[in-house]
């Protein structure tokens, strides 16, 4: 990450503030924020800069989160397997909106199984990102009293196919779910804690533990989500987020075919479901 400085006043009987540009990974533009310098006792100040990473995950069915590699990624002739796909955008031919959508149905109609097909989006999800400053400047305003604000970008009747931006508010956490089909997030500001949970009681298999509570869940693990970090989900991966920090979360999100009846929201303690 390269900073630049752009001086500015801005001073209180603590702390001081400074402008900086900063080049992130995830768009490769500059972007402007605003940092806060703590000045200590001692007269020391410390400055915690913007973290920028470049991670994909897909969260299974059982909460196990994997950790996708360059070699996990599509490598058949694919488009979405070539060096393009990861960043290295034709200025001169920005990756639109549109153009990934169509990409998109082509994937869906191309790989029959749901990993195939979030392999196979994730450099996509990453090029138009790498096109797209735009969409953090189009991130929606929570509503007062709401914990998150949606802005759809892209929801056609009899194609099943969602594309959202979301902000949630500082300290604000999600109930515990899973969506019903497969999910792309990919967090463009802010960080989020992802907690991953499994269901006890397998129903393909009848010696699984708690038969009598279909739906009872445990927690197998979390991931701290930073900006240029893509976390994909199998349809029956159980997840809740947790919002950190002082700062909304902005993230870019894709869902893809959903059976609606099993988009559940779950509780820990009674061991229920209820439609999400």
């Amino acid at each position: 990450m390269t900073l630049r400085v752009i001086p500015t006043e801005g001073r209180t009987l603590n702390w001081i503030t400074i402008s900086l540009e900063y080049s992130r990974t995830i768009t490769g533009e500059w972007c402007q924020v605003t940092l806060l310098w703590v000045l200590g006792t001692e007269g020391m100040m410390d400055l915690v800069t913007p973290t920028v990473t470049n991670h994909d995950y897909l969260i299974g069915n059982d909460g196990a989160c994997q950790v996708l590699s360059a070699s996990s990624q599509p490598s058949n002739g694919d488009p979405s397997s070539t060096a393009e796909m990861n960043g290295a955008v034709n200025s001169e031919q920005p990756y639109r909106l549109y153009r990934f959508l169509t990409d998109l149905e082509d994937i869906i109609h191309k790989h029959a199984d749901d990993r195939s097909q979030l392999l196979a989006l994730c450099p996509l999800v990453r090029r138009l990102l790498a096109s797209s400053s735009w969409l953090e400047l189009s991130a929606p305003q929570p509503a007062p009293g709401k914990a998150w604000g949606v802005s759809i970008l892209y929801d056609e009747p009899f194609f099943p196919i969602t594309v959202q931006l979301v902000t949630w508010q500082p300290g604000a956490t999600s109930p515990i779910h899973n969506h019903g089909g497969w999910g792309i997030v990919a967090l463009l500001s802010g960080q989020e804690k992802n907690r991953f949970w499994r269901r006890l009681h397998n129903p393909v298999d009848p010696t699984s533990q708690a038969p009598e509570y279909p739906h009872q869940i445990e927690a197998v693990g979390d991931r701290l989500v930073l900006p240029g970090d893509i976390i994909t989900f199998l349809p029956d991966a159980i997840h809740s987020v947790e919002a950190l920090g002082d700062a909304p979360t902005v993230s870019f999100n894709v869902y893809g075919p959903t059976q609606h009846d099993q988009r559940l929201q779950y509780n820990p303690q009674t061991h229920d479901a209820v439609r999400f």
